[in-house]
């Protein structure tokens, strides 16, 4: 077991089936799955799906995975050998081979397209340098990725005109290294299903979560981070994760998940969440930050939480709450998603 990595393998063919049920998957649906481990939810979802992104930071599962996909020829599956916290956004374009077959000269030579600004990522293209044409096998080895003192061979490249995830990572389809990361970050619709490491699994979803186009996540979690996510305004579990997840997203816990149902067996129950998205516009940039230092002092009333964030004495601060028909005796907890909202519209930037 990956204890490192938080990692619990789901083993209960029921729970595995309610999940999946949970995510309501279609043959048109884009997927990601963050922490495959052995592939549990991964070999579920790809026969049902047009496309999967899985993301495993374990090299050795990594590479189980792949010989598994590559020995039943699948082809609609993408793995990620990453730590999904570090993969970085950037638009990418690539044209190269394409369902096997080769592109004229000119386009080779225009194999690899930068759509976006600069990227921490170093690339090398071999195909057409300097107006030269390769022979055919070079032509196959056109693309390569230069990582550190290593460099990662591509011989195949897929069409993706979508914003994808770069990195130094692996990549793998059919068991070869493939150059793009198949993940619609900003131009299609995605759905994330995952049995999340729990050590990571709240960053996980802040890193989610303020993306565009993701439109249902179903994550395993433990049970008492799930109810922080759905905690109501008022409740003893509300706090930033709970504002942060119900200002993008309606959050509705499924059911719960006995240890049993893994190996090795955790110490705690854990459920499942779905969210769907709100589709929200981005937040005021000072939103999230004084939510964060408000449930910081969460015994302090938002009188003083509101003072210390802005620098405002306290007759002042107390003036703004009244306007807009907030107790400033009130608690953080007390506050719902709307007044913190308010609050950060009408004091001063």
């Amino acid at each position: 077991m990956r204890q490192k990595h938080g990692q619990n393998f789901l083993t209960d063919n029921n729970i595995i089936n309610n999940i999946i049920k949970a995510a309501a998957l279609t043959k048109d649906d884009e997927v990601l799955e963050i922490g495959p481990g052995k592939g549990a939810l991964t070999k579920i979802i790809a026969p049902q799906v047009k496309h999967l992104t899985a993301v495993e930071i374990d090299k050795i599962l990594f590479q189980q995975l792949n010989y598994y996909f590559d020995f039943h020829k699948t082809e609609n599956v993408t793995l990620i050998n990453e730590d999904f916290l570090k993969l970085q956004s950037g638009k990418w374009k690539v044209e190269s081979e394409i369902n096997g077959k080769s592109k004229d000269k000119d386009e080779q030579q225009q194999s690899l397209k930068q759509v976006q600004g600069d990227q921490s990522e170093k690339w090398k293209v071999e195909s057409g340098i300097n107006g030269k044409s390769k022979d055919k096998d070079e032509q196959q080895q056109s693309l390569k990725q230069v990582q550190g003192d290593s460099v990662v061979e591509f011989n195949r490249v897929s069409r993706c005109h979508c914003e994808t995830l770069v990195s130094k990572s692996a990549v793998a389809v059919n068991g070869a290294v493939n150059s793009t990361f198949h993940f619609p970050l900003s131009t299609l619709p995605f759905k994330v299903v995952s049995n999340l490491p729990y050590n990571v699994g709240t960053a996980i979803i802040q890193k989610i979560l303020p993306t565009p186009n993701w439109t249902t996540c179903v994550f395993m979690l433990q049970k008492e981070v799930n109810e922080r996510l759905a905690a109501p305004a008022g409740s003893k579990d509300y706090g930033y994760i709970s504002i942060f997840t119900q200002y993008y997203a309606n959050a509705q816990i499924m059911f719960d998940v006995s240890p049993r149902c893994f190996t090795p067996q955790p110490k705690v129950t854990s459920s499942v969440i779905k969210l769907t998205n709100k589709n929200a516009p981005p937040p005021n940039k000072n939103f999230f930050p004084f939510v964060k230092h408000a449930f910081a002092m969460r015994r302090k009333t938002i009188l003083n939480a509101v003072s210390s964030f802005a620098n405002l004495d306290k007759t002042q601060t107390a003036k703004i709450l009244q306007e807009i028909k907030i107790d400033p005796m009130l608690r953080p907890e007390k506050l719902s998603i709307e007044n913190f909202l308010q609050i950060i519209t009408h004091i001063p930037q």
